[in-house]
């Protein structure tokens, strides 16, 4: 069984051999923009950069200028986090973020998602374009598993079910995929007509499956024998359809909050019915990106835009926000489930449309 430690030391290593071959970290070229990561120790009051890239000669490089597209943290070990980039492949760290290094054995530049298996210590999920990577030994090594034959498609997203062989991908065209067997084989387990955003399951009620499309929601509670769509409980709301992400508050049953171009609304019956959540930002006048909840307080909730971190304690009654020191914008947050104090933000600096 491969060791933290030891993947740590084979990260120094590859950077050793292969220095000017593993990634070109550029500047983002937008003065005062810098992507890359932040962490706060105190719930957001302030917040430092952690993107040390380590090398051998000294003279360490950074991940300041290299945007980040999705953030996970190791279900089992809330100090290793993984980032996926659309051009600089996967990053890694073993101490909190501390120190990163690059997966240089996965070759591919632009990822979309990646998954980190609940209980299989070191296997890890990546989706990159059309295809799907497994390394079983914390990054040291890689193998295809999945390749869809349409060219243009892209697998967007991956979820892992708690026991770990049932894997869950979704696609650009709307196709739910599903492996039984930890990605050796794959199967269509259901067709949606738009393109899928977000797979969520609930890792209290596994048979309980929601599917984010970029216009919509779904879910099953019986493993996808019937899908329920929720969509049309976001009618009273403006602009509520076109959804950006699903996200669960892990300390109470069937709490959901959703993040759409209308704000921030929730649900308190598992998507039957919506609330909106009152915002200090006015409803569809800004873009929520970052969303988290405290895994043991679900009154503690966080939000971005652009580079602010709006925070409240009480469930949303009143707010505070502190600024990022940095003109990007949070792609994602988190926060630390072993310390809820620790917050992580991703940065993407956004030089066009995306």
């Amino acid at each position: 069984m491969f060791t933290k430690k030891f993947i740590f030391f084979i990260g120094f290593v590859i950077l050793l051999i292969f220095p000017g071959c593993i990634i070109n970290i550029k500047g983002s070229g937008n003065k005062g923009a810098q992507a890359g990561i932040f962490k706060s120790f105190d719930k957001g009051n302030s917040w430092i950069q952690k993107s040390l890239v380590p090398t051998t000669s000294g003279k360490p490089l950074s991940l300041a200028g290299v945007n980040i597209r999705d953030l996970s943290l190791d279900p089992q070990d809330s100090l290793a986090l993984y980032i996926a980039t659309p051009n600089n492949g996967l990053w890694y760290s073993y101490d909190g973020a501390e120190n990163w290094f690059p997966a240089g054995s996965l070759k591919t530049t632009s990822v979309n998602a990646v998954a980190v298996d609940p209980t299989l210590k070191c296997t890890i999920y990546v989706a990159s374009g059309r295809e799907i990577w497994k390394s079983i030994d914390c990054n040291r090594s890689w193998e295809v598993v999945y390749t869809d034959a349409r060219g243009d498609i892209e697998i967007k997203n991956l979820a892992i079910e708690k026991d770990h062989r049932s894997i869950y991908a979704g696609t650009s065209a709307g196709d739910l995929l599903l492996s039984l067997d930890e990605g050796t084989s794959w199967q269509t387990f259901h067709r949606f007509s738009r393109s899928i955003q977000q797979v969520i399951i609930d890792p209290r009620a596994p048979e309980k499956i929601y599917v984010v499309l970029d216009r919509g929601i779904f879910k099953t509670i019986d493993r996808g024998k019937n899908w329920i769509d929720l969509t049309k409980s976001f009618d009273p709301f403006d602009r509520a359809k076109s959804t950006r992400s699903l996200f669960l508050d892990l300390t109470a049953n069937d709490v959901l909050y959703a993040i759409m171009k209308f704000g921030i609304v929730k649900s308190t019956n598992a998507g039957e019915t919506w609330e909106a959540l009152p915002l200090l930002t006015p409803p569809g006048g800004v873009v929520i990106r970052g969303f988290a909840i405290n895994p043991k307080d679900g009154k503690e909730i966080y939000y971005s835009v652009e580079n602010a971190v709006y925070r409240t304690f009480d469930g949303g009654k009143n707010w505070e926000v502190n600024r990022l020191s940095n003109n990007a914008i949070i792609t994602r947050l988190q926060v630390d489930f072993n310390n809820p104090s620790v917050l992580y933000a991703s940065l993407y600096v956004v030089t066009q449309k995306r």
